[in-house]
């Protein structure tokens, strides 16, 4: 028999895998919103189509690779370091000097979240008896799912009130807090 979390420890696991996904969806389409300001402020359109397809393109590149990092090594070290990966790419995007660095930074955040969403799903699988897990991976995905809708929303108010660089710095203080 395998020991499970269980309590305040099982739930806080919860909500921090939770937030993870919130955090790496809104990353993912948070840019959407943020476009007009980014192009105004590097005066350049020749990037705009990867400032959203270098993040998805590592996310997706990177996943089987981080999957199996998570089989050779420590799942607890992947995982931090999936997300210190994540949040160096996002600092990179919002201190942003070029629109090639931001390209960059894209690329680096979508690393990072390859490994974040790889982890977030190898954590749950080991957290839980095979019965509780369809229910618990369901309502990640509907978590997953409402962070991916309100991230344009989150983004437009964001960029209205401080400005597109903080729709990345952002990811920085919530990430060290997961």
């Amino acid at each position: 028999e395998s020991e499970y979390p269980s309590g305040a420890k099982f739930w806080l696991l919860m909500l921090t895998l939770a937030a993870v996904l919130i955090l790496s969806s809104i990353d993912m389409n948070i840019v959407a919103t943020a476009v007009p300001s980014i192009t105004d402020y590097f005066h350049t359109v020749a990037d705009v189509g990867w400032y959203s397809s270098a993040f998805r393109l590592c996310q997706c590149s990177f996943q089987f690779v981080f999957g199996k990092a998570y089989k050779l090594f420590s799942i607890k070290a992947v995982f931090l370091l999936a997300n210190a990966i994540s949040i160096a790419g996002s600092l990179l995007c919002g201190a942003a000097s070029t629109s090639t660095m931001l390209v960059v930074g894209r690329a680096v955040a979508g690393l990072g979240s390859a490994g974040l969403l790889s982890g977030c799903f190898v954590i749950l699988v080991q957290s839980m008896p095979l019965h509780k897990r369809p229910m618990f991976t369901g309502m990640m995905g509907a978590v997953e799912g409402l962070a991916t809708l309100s991230a344009p929303l989150l983004g437009g108010a964001i960029v209205q009130s401080v400005g597109w660089r903080w729709c990345f710095y952002i990811n920085a203080p919530l990430g060290a807090a997961t």
